[in-house]
């Protein structure tokens, strides 16, 4: 009988093994050394699993290497053809996405020949271009860096539109920190076009952010940097990605499965913001399900419930799940959609991630009586310390620079 016991035991932790391995999504990076320099793809897998992303990576990079060469490249294609990808990223040779070294229509047809490959493997696979940053030829010479990035900027934009995949704008977060701070952090010398460890770190989280379009920060992933250091980094990504993500064609050639809560008590609201589908299937979690594109629901009893939408697409298909809480007084993410607060309830460290800028932060008991206030705050992120709270219900009042208020409940456990 103990053997019996023992051997179901063991069928059944190789049957979840193998389910947990079939739930990971294969990235493939495609590229050079700009792509592997300090492990890059090693670096965004690390941020990715911090934020609870089930990914594995596949590379393959050759130094020198542009589409010029990756396109007659036979182990290019065997690593091709060996997974199903999830997400591609291709980034050019340097001379290439400057438009340098060849012109961008014919870059951009060497490209297609590579993404035709993955399409033919992996025809539900998100592919995108990876905008390089370019180096600082000397320190007095950062208005020809500038220069080149734009250069390389606008090569990418039009390769994105010929190929028809998305852009991560790595090298556009590089030039915004470049325009704040003219200290070459994010290189090991002048005139190098290759990252030191600070700017592969800033690439990694621009892949992070784009890829699965949500912020970085916070992430306890730090690549080897100091706290301060990195979330900066994760914030500079965020922001340039997510401030303007039609900029980088976002949505436009990919399916993205994405909705907003709103509603009180047992009764919600789902508001359909998806991009790219045919039709779609909500579950409420409760086993009722809808094919309505924005539909109202009530819960029959009081629980958290997981609300997953499904978008499909020819024969792909992309999922979103949500959670529920009927016990909140009211829940209204088309807020949230500009503001967040997260997590919530909160133990002691809570972070917030706003498009404006925040000037004041104000928290009240559920009564009105004031508790706390955070004058001059002056940022879109930042953190809140709540371990001195007693457990219970807060109000949390946002003002914004533009002095529009925002308020918030919040839950401390």
């Amino acid at each position: 009988m103990k053997k019996t016991i023992h051997n179901i035991l063991i069928i059944l932790l190789l049957h979840f093994s193998a389910v947990l391995f079939a739930q990971a999504d294969n990235v493939l990076f495609i590229g050079n050394s700009m792509t592997y320099f300090n492990d890059m793809p090693e670096l965004f897998k690390s941020i990715a699993v911090s934020k609870g992303k089930n990914i594995e990576v596949t590379s393959h990079t050759v130094g020198g290497a542009g589409f010029l060469n990756h396109v007659n490249d036979a182990s290019l294609f065997l690593k091709i053809k060996s997974k199903n990808y999830k997400y591609v990223i291709m980034q050019p040779g340097t001379g290439e996405s400057a438009g340098a070294s060849n012109p961008v229509t014919l870059t951009a047809q060497r490209g297609n020949m590579i993404k035709d490959s993955i399409r033919k493997y992996s025809p539900c696979s998100k592919i995108f271009l990876y905008e390089i940053p370019y180096g600082v030829p000397a320190q007095n010479e950062y208005a020809t860096y500038f220069a080149v990035q734009k250069m390389i900027k606008d090569s990418i934009t039009k390769m994105s539109t010929l190929m028809q995949v998305e852009i991560i704008p790595a090298g556009e977060a590089a030039r915004a920190h470049y325009t704040a701070t003219e200290d070459l952090a994010l290189h090991g010398s002048f005139n190098d076009v290759h990252p030191s460890l600070q700017g592969s770190y800033l690439v990694a989280s621009t892949v992070f952010s784009t890829i699965f379009q949500t912020p970085v920060f916070p992430s306890n992933f730090y690549g080897g940097l100091i706290q301060n250091k990195a979330e900066y980094y994760q914030q500079t990504a965020g922001n340039t990605f997510l401030s303007n993500p039609a900029q980088w064609n976002a949505n436009v050639f990919h399916s993205n499965a994405r909705f907003t809560i709103t509603g009180s008590g047992q009764n919600v609201n789902l508001i359909n913001l998806s991009a790219n589908y045919t039709a779609l299937l909500w579950d409420f979690g409760d086993g009722i399900t809808s094919t309505a594109a924005n539909p109202v629901h009530h819960y029959s009893s009081p629980g958290i419930y997981t609300i997953t939408l499904t978008i499909h697409r020819n024969s792909c298909s992309e999922n979103l799940s949500k959670q529920f809480d009927t016990s909140l007084l009211s829940v209204h993410e088309e807020k949230a959609s500009k503001f967040e607060f997260y997590p919530n309830p909160v133990g002691n460290i809570a972070f917030l991630q706003s498009e404006k800028v925040i000037k004041n932060i104000t928290i009240y008991t559920m009564d009105g009586r004031k508790l706390k206030t955070i004058p001059d705050f002056n940022a879109r992120n930042g953190k809140i310390d709540f371990s001195a709270f007693t457990n219970g219900n807060y109000i949390l009042s946002v003002q914004y620079t533009d002095d529009v208020f925002q308020n918030i409940k919040i839950i401390k456990k």
